[in-house]
């Protein structure tokens, strides 16, 4: 396992290493007229934004077709659930974002959805809740 960590920070970039230890990116979005970078979020606000991504995540792993989530129950959840994921990745870096300012600059979901996708993406998400989940599943079958 060392040497697997050895082996990954040797083969990136050392502006990477620096910018990650830093918690500095070059991934910017624009949204309300302010520019944001992607950072990684704190890990209280990592297990929340997780929480709020779950309505997204539960059906793809569930797979099962008697399972009660629908259509309305996911835009239920999301329509309530984008606006604070956006929040927390703002916040960390522009303290005078609200949830009121980012509802009202987003004007619809898919918006919250596409930024909320960018903090997906860069940190992995969903990948590593899958390979969790794999292994998990491997532990409690051995």
């Amino acid at each position: 396992m060392v040497e697997d960590i050895q082996k990954t920070l040797t083969e990136m970039p050392k502006t990477t290493i620096v910018m990650a230890a830093k918690n500095d990116s070059v991934e910017e979005y624009e949204f309300g007229g302010k520019k944001f970078k992607i950072l990684d979020l704190t890990y209280d606000n990592y297990i929340e934004f997780l929480q709020l991504l779950a309505p997204v995540i539960e059906p793809i792993f569930k797979q099962d077709p008697n399972s009660d989530m629908d259509i309305k129950s996911l835009i239920t959840g999301l329509g309530k659930s984008l606006p604070r994921m956006v929040f927390l990745m703002m916040y960390q870096q522009d303290k005078e974002v609200t949830m009121d300012w980012i509802k009202e600059q987003a004007k619809t979901p898919y918006v919250l959805a596409e930024v909320a996708m960018k903090q997906v993406a860069k940190n992995k998400m969903i990948a590593e809740f899958a390979d969790f989940f794999v292994l998990m599943m491997k532990m409690i079958r051995e």
